[in-house]
């Protein structure tokens, strides 16, 4: 069984979607204003609450321009986490760059599928304001982007291997995921 912790209402709507509420999922707070340490004392106070039940963790979260790296992010996390899970196994760490909206601007035919209009993917939305980019996509197709409803859609129609390709912090998070038994994470590309 596992712990989801991420750190929004359009995350936890998604993953009660694909997981259909058969693991635990917990929302930390997070914004831009947030230090990266003061995420992980939120994370590690989920994790010691349920440290217990034998769960795997899967920390999914945004970077949001914190004060340092999303690299260094996912090793602060792991360095405070190991000690308390004590099984490198059982922890899985996804920081996206900036936020999971970038991870979707990475799956150009969700894009599509979703609004109805051809959709461009350009290298430089990792790091940058995913969420913009998104609306100003919808709003060129007369359409708007609400995060727990288009937002879940979108995400639910992409395929991770896609995403993979073109997000370098997607690809280092479903790398580690492997066999992980999930009919989402294992969707392949229609087409490429």
């Amino acid at each position: 069984m596992y712990c989801f912790i991420t750190d929004g209402d359009m995350e936890k709507d998604f993953l009660e979607k694909i997981c259909s509420r058969k693991h635990r999922i917990r929302k930390v707070p997070n914004s831009k204003n947030l230090s990266a340490e003061r995420m992980t004392e939120f994370i590690e106070t989920h994790v010691r609450e349920l440290i217990d039940h034998q769960l795997n963790f899967v920390i999914w979260v945004d970077h949001e321009g914190k004060d340092v790296s999303p690299i260094e992010y996912e090793n602060a996390i792991r360095e405070r986490l190991g000690p308390i899970i004590n099984d490198a196994t059982r922890l899985y760490i996804g920081i996206a760059d900036r936020m999971k909206e970038n991870w979707m601007l990475a799956d150009p035919d969700a894009i599509m599928q979703h609004y109805g209009s051809a959709f461009e993917y350009e290298t430089t939305y990792e790091g940058c304001g995913g969420k913009t980019a998104l609306k100003r996509h919808a709003l060129s197709c007369g359409d708007s982007y609400i995060e727990r409803v288009d937002g879940v859609d979108i995400l639910t129609k992409c395929v991770p291997e896609t995403m993979a390709r073109n997000s370098p912090s997607a690809e280092r998070f479903f790398s580690q995921l492997g066999d992980f038994d999930c009919w989402w994470l294992q969707r392949r590309p229609e087409r490429y």
